[in-house]
C-alpha cells in the first residue's frame, strides 16, 4: 500500500476567522470534543462564542484535530460551518485523493495516538506542532478503497457507541439511587448536617516522579497515575513502577477503601474519584491524586465515592478550582474544605448494598466495552494492512 505525507493530500487550514463569522458561527473549543471517540461532546452546542480572540474557520469539509494533548485524540468531523479554538487544527483533505471519513478513521488508531504522543513539544502544555503533522505519513489506497475501509469503520464505531452509551445509561442507575436516597443536596430538604471532608477523614497527597535520594537505599513499587483514575472506576490495565524510599512506602501505601481523588481534568470530569480495594498488594499513587481514607464511624467510602460524582460537588469543586482554556484543578487546601452530607451509617450502608450488587453488572459492561475498542483498532489495522 502506498504511503504518503498527510501535507500531499489534505492542508493544515488555519484560516482567521473574521470579527463578524467569530460573533455568528458557531465555536467549537477543545472541550466540546470527546477525547477518544470521534464525536462532539452530548452537552455541545453550536453557539458562538463572544470571547475576543482568535480562532480558525472551518467548514463541513474539514476534520478537526486537537493538537493540544494529542494522547486525548480529540478529533471530530463537523457538519457545518463554524469557528474553533487555535488549539483545533481544521484538516481539509483534497477530494480528489483522500476521504474525509478516512482521514478521520486514520486520526483514531492507536498507531496515530502513538506516534503524535511521541512527537509532543512543551512540558506543561504538550502539543503536536502542525509542521511535524503535515510530515505523518498515512496509507493512501484507491478513492473507492479508502471510502470502504471508512465504512467499516463506521459500522464498529456504532458498536463502540452502543457499548458507551450502555455504560453511560447505568452511571445514571446510581446517581437516581443516590437522589432517591439521600435527596438533593443543593437543597438538602432531609436537613443532612454537613462537614468539612478534612474533619471526617485522613487527607493526602502522594510521591512526586523524579526525587533525588542522595545515594539512599530504595525499592522499587507500583505507583497509580492519573490516568489510572477515572469517574468511579480504576484503569489498571496499565501500571507503572516509581523509585521511592522503603519509609515513604510505609507512609503512603494504599489501604483498602481508599478514596483516590484526581486533583484536575476536564470541567466535568473535575474532581472524579475512585475506590481502592486492594487490587495490588503493595501501591502507592502520584502527587496529582488526593488519597481520602475516610473515618468508618461517620462516613462509609462507597457513600463518599458518589457523593464525588453529584453535581453538588462537581459545582463546588468548579467554583474553587484554577480553570485554564479546557482543564481545571483544585488544591488539598480546596479539597478538605469540600462540605460533605452526613446521613446515618445504616443508609449510607444500604446504599453500598445496591452500589456492590451493581459494580458486577457494571464490570461486566466496562469489559464489553474494551472488546468493542480492541475490534475497532484490530480491523482498522487490518485494514490499512490490506487484509480486509
Amino acid at each position: 500500500m502506498e504511503y504518503v505525507k498527510l501535507s500531499d493530500v489534505a492542508k493544515i487550514d488555519r484560516t482567521v476567522a473574521s470579527e463578524q463569522e467569530c460573533k455568528s458561527l458557531p465555536y467549537v473549543g477543545l472541550e466540546h470534543i470527546q477525547k477518544e471517540t470521534g464525536r462532539f461532546s452530548d452537552n455541545f452546542k453550536r453557539i458562538p462564542e463572544q470571547l475576543l480572540a482568535t480562532k480558525f474557520k472551518f467548514t463541513s469539509a474539514h476534520v478537526l484535530y486537537g493538537k493540544l494533548r494529542p494522547y486525548l485524540n480529540k478529533v471530530a468531523r463537523p457538519n457545518f460551518e463554524g469557528v474553533c479554538t487555535t488549539e483545533i487544527l481544521p484538516l481539509l483533505p483534497e477530494a480528489q485523493k483522500l476521504d474525509r471519513d478516512f482521514l478521520w478513521t486514520i486520526l483514531l488508531t492507536r498507531g496515530f495516538v502513538d506516534w503524535a504522543s511521541r512527537n509532543i513539544s512543551g512540558a506543561n502544555l504538550p502539543r503536536l506542532d502542525p509542521k511535524v503533522l503535515a510530515n505523518y505519513e498515512i496509507p493512501l489506497p484507491p478513492l473507492e478503497e479508502q471510502m470502504q475501509i471508512a465504512a467499516i469503520a463506521r459500522k464498529c464505531d456504532r458498536l463502540r457507541r452502543t457499548r458507551r452509551f450502555t455504560q453511560q445509561l447505568s452511571d445514571t442507575y446510581l446517581q437516581s439511587v443516590f437522589l432517591r436516597m439521600f435527596g438533593d443536596l443543593e437543597v438538602n430538604t432531609r436537613q443532612w448536617e454537613f462537614k468539612d471532608l478534612e474533619s471526617i477523614s485522613d487527607i493526602a497527597s502522594g510521591i512526586t516522579k523524579g526525587q533525588k535520594f542522595n545515594g539512599k537505599m530504595t525499592v522499587s513499587i507500583p505507583y497509580l497515575r492519573v490516568a489510572n483514575v477515572q469517574d468511579g472506576y480504576l484503569d489498571l490495565s496499565k501500571i507503572k513502577l516509581i523509585e521511592t524510599l522503603a519509609s515513604v512506602v510505609e507512609d503512603l501505601k494504599l489501604q483498602f477503601d481508599d478514596v483516590l481523588m484526581t486533583e484536575g481534568g476536564d470541567f466535568d470530569k473535575l474532581g472524579r474519584g475512585a475506590i481502592w480495594k486492594g487490587q495490588i498488594r503493595i501501591c502507592v499513587h502520584q502527587n496529582h491524586i488526593f488519597r481520602v481514607r475516610m473515618r468508618k464511624d461517620v462516613a462509609i467510602a462507597t457513600f463518599f465515592a458518589a457523593f464525588l460524582q453529584t453535581r453538588f460537588a462537581k459545582d463546588y469543586f468548579l467554583r474553587c478550582s484554577k480553570q485554564t482554556t479546557n482543564l481545571a484543578t483544585i488544591n488539598i487546601t480546596q479539597l478538605k474544605k469540600l462540605p460533605v452530607p452526613i446521613p446515618p451509617l445504616c443508609l449510607q450502608e444500604k446504599f453500598t448494598q445496591v452500589v456492590q450488587r451493581f459494580e458486577r453488572l457494571r464490570a461486566q459492561q466496562r469489559k464489553a466495552e474494551r472488546q468493542a475498542e480492541h475490534l475497532f483498532q484490530t480491523v482498522l489495522h487490518r485494514a490499512f494492512r490490506g487484509e480486509l
